[in-house]
């Protein structure tokens, strides 16, 4: 019966004896020498690989474009070529809005729905910053600003003008 078991595989961690003579070092490197010329070897250890590229990251910032990024940085531009890279990009360009009268004229002009409707949200905004008002919000909003303030100023018109006898 001592005959039979002796093939059985062994239980737990003593069973086997090879284990315990071989020493296991997580340091030891493969010998090179071993190696025949057609074999491939492939290892896993790539905690030394991480290690080698956040140790030169943290040396030399972010590779070979990092010197060249800090210089930059450091150089101060020319106020007139920020300014004019700045339109450019954007596609920027002002004209003033037309208006047939002066900036006196259009701060007292009435306007009516229709006529606001024909106006551009920068022509709105003019009209309100001749009156003193926000100028944020959209093109409905400032309509209704203008029309609002036109009517505030017909009645407080109404008001000066009526005389009792």
């Amino acid at each position: 019966m001592n005959q039979d078991l002796r093939n059985l595989p062994a239980r737990g961690i003593l069973g086997s004896t090879g284990f315990i003579w071989t020493k296991v070092t997580a340091s030891s490197a493969p010998r090179i020498s071993d190696v025949e010329p057609d074999q491939v070897i492939t290892t896993d250890d790539t905690t030394e690989a991480l290690i080698r590229v956040l140790k030169t990251q943290r040396q030399g910032g972010q590779g070979k474009q990092a010197g060249a990024k800090q210089a930059a940085d450091k150089q101060k531009r020319p106020l007139d070529n920020a300014e004019a890279s700045k339109q450019k990009k954007q596609g920027i360009t002002f004209t003033p809005p037309q208006l047939s009268c002066g900036k006196d004229d259009a701060h007292k002009r009435v306007y009516t729905t229709d006529d606001l409707k024909g106006k551009t949200v920068k022509e709105l905004q003019d009209l309100l910053k001749a009156r003193s008002m926000p100028v944020s919000g959209k093109k409905e909003a400032l309509m209704q600003r203008i029309i609002d303030y036109q009517r505030r100023q017909k009645m407080a018109a109404e008001e000066n003008s009526f005389t009792p006898n």
